[in-house]
This record gives C-alpha cells, structure tokens and sequence, in this order.
C-alpha cells in the first residue's frame, strides 16, 4: 500500500487557491471539516461539516452533520441535529435533535428540541418550539412559534402559531393563525385567509373542508366542501356536519346528508326523507306533510288553542 502524507499531526487547516478545503480539530474528537466548515478548536466529537461556513461556531456540540453553505453555522453547544441544505438551521444556537433537511429549513430556529422540517422553507421562520414534524415545500414558512404539530404537503400551516395540530395535503390549514388541536386531512382542509384564527380541537376531513370555520371549538365537518358554504356558522361549537357540501348554521348541531339525500341506511333500516311542507290551513290550522321512512307521504293536521 502507497500512502501520501499532507501536513503533519499539528496542522489544522489545508488551504488551496486561498480557501479553506479541509479543516481538522483534535484527532481524538473525529470531527471532519471540508470547504471552509467548522471550527478547529472543537471539543464535541463526530461532527461533519461541509460547505461555506458550515458548523462554524461548533464547540462543545457533538454529532451534529451539517452539509450545505451556512447550515448549522451558529450551532455551538448542543448536539445531534442535522442541517442539510443552503442555510439550513443556520441560526440554530441550541437546537438539538432536529432535523432540517432543505434550503432555508429551520433556518431562524434558535431553540428547541426533537423538531423535523423537510422541504425548502420548511419552517422557516419558525425561532422557538419543539416536537414539530414538518413535510413538504413551505409548510409552517411563516410560524414563529408552534409546538408539537405534524404537518405535511406544500404550504400546509404556513402561518400557523398554534400547538397540537396534524395538517395534511396540500395548503392544509392554509394561512391560518391560532388555533390548537385541530385536525385537516384533505387539500385545503380548514383553509383561509390569511392570519384568520381557528378554534380548538376541531376535525375536517375532505377537499376543501372546514373552510368557512373560523374560531368555533369541538366540530366536525367531513365530505368534500362540508363546512365551505357561505352559511356555515363561523364560530359555532360542538357540530357536526357529514356529507359534500353540508354545513352548521348553529351549535350543538348533526347534520347528515345534503340537499340531495333521501334515505340512510342505519342498523338495516332504511329511513327516507323528502321535503316536509308546514301550511296554515286556516287561523287555528297547520297541515303537515312529509314521506315516512316507507316513501309514502302523510299528512297530519295540528289544531292550535287561543292563548287568552
């Protein structure tokens, strides 16, 4: 076997055409270093850095990777997070185990543990809080500080600030602000406008769903577009909604089926419905009319007392 020898046990740093290519610091800490990454004088074992400032202020911090100009640059003490990709967790100065994987990922983050942001932008902005899992281009860009969300597709949460939320598909809880434990599964689940605020602990799944919501607490609205007409009830409160394009006008409110439904089907009994008619027959008279669970239609007349 051949070997070639560059430097010797004291050299720190290989400079070619004036840049940095490799930098070591003491052998016992196996940190490797390449393209002007790390800091020679680190004391954390098994960190990797690569690219233009790459883990440059590492010191204590120990099996950090870092791979990309500016990732993890700031990171000094903790250990065993991951920035790949242009500025990825590059303002981190005490994040540990996370992972930002992505141009600009976890980019402003400063603090906090166990959060994953996987996508450009992914969570960008976001400067404290732990225990978030993001998946997708821009999803939580604009979140400052939000715990414990799981996020996925391309600007899912993106300006979310709550804690406890799963938001799935794309611009799922779209540009919306507060709001905890709420659930969206489906495009452009629990949407809005921009900064809008939505309740807590509430549940939407299907395309479009739950877009009119606004911050009621505790519903549910499944189907595609339930909960997305204009007379949806913003803040209503422990409702449910089943079906495309149904809706809550109140609280504490079960609607099955749209306009369009007929019969359900429940424990093997068919249970139809039609349109039910109130007429005033007379002053003291109503007649009402409706089709039985059997489709025949009946009529029952209500006579009304004179209040004194």
């Amino acid at each position: 076997m051949t070997s070639a020898f560059l430097g010797d046990s004291g050299t720190t740093e290989v400079i070619s055409g004036g840049r940095v290519v490799m930098r070591f610091s003491d052998p016992a800490y196996r940190n490797y270093f390449a393209f002007n990454a790390g800091n020679p004088n680190a004391i954390g074992g098994a960190n990797i850095g690569l690219g233009e400032w790459a883990l440059h202020d590492v010191a204590a911090g120990g099996g950090n990777i870092a791979i990309g100009d500016f990732a993890m640059s700031k990171q000094v003490n903790l250990s065993h997070s991951i920035g790949i990709g242009t500025d990825a967790l590059r303002n981190a100065t005490a994040a540990s185990d996370c992972i930002a994987i992505g141009s600009e990922a976890l980019k402003q983050m400063q603090t906090g543990t166990g959060t994953t942001a996987v996508g450009r932008l992914a969570f960008s902005a976001l400067s404290e809080g732990g225990n978030n899992t993001g998946i997708g281009d821009s999803v939580g860009r604009y979140s400052t500080s939000a715990v414990a969300n799981c996020v996925m597709g391309y600007r899912s949460f993106e300006r979310g600030e709550g804690d406890y939320n799963v938001a799935l598909g794309y611009a799922s809880m779209f540009q919306r602000g507060e709001g905890n434990g709420n659930t969206g599964v489906g495009s452009g689940s629990l949407g809005g406008s921009a900064g809008t605020i939505l309740g807590d602990g509430n549940v939407a799944i299907g395309f479009n769903a739950g877009q009119r919501l606004g911050d009621g607490d505790d519903n549910v609205l499944i189907g595609r577009d339930a909960g997305r007409d204009a007379l949806q009830k913003a803040d209503a409160v422990n409702s449910i909604a089943i079906g495309a394009g149904t809706y809550n006008d109140a609280d504490n409110q079960v609607v099955i089926g749209n306009q369009n439904t007929q019969s359900v089907l429940i424990g093997g009994q068919v249970f139809h419905f039609g349109a039910m008619t109130l007429e005033l027959t007379t002053n003291s008279t109503i007649k009402i009319s409706a089709r039985g669970w059997d489709g025949v239609t009946r009529y029952a007349t209500i006579t009304l007392d004179a209040v004194a």
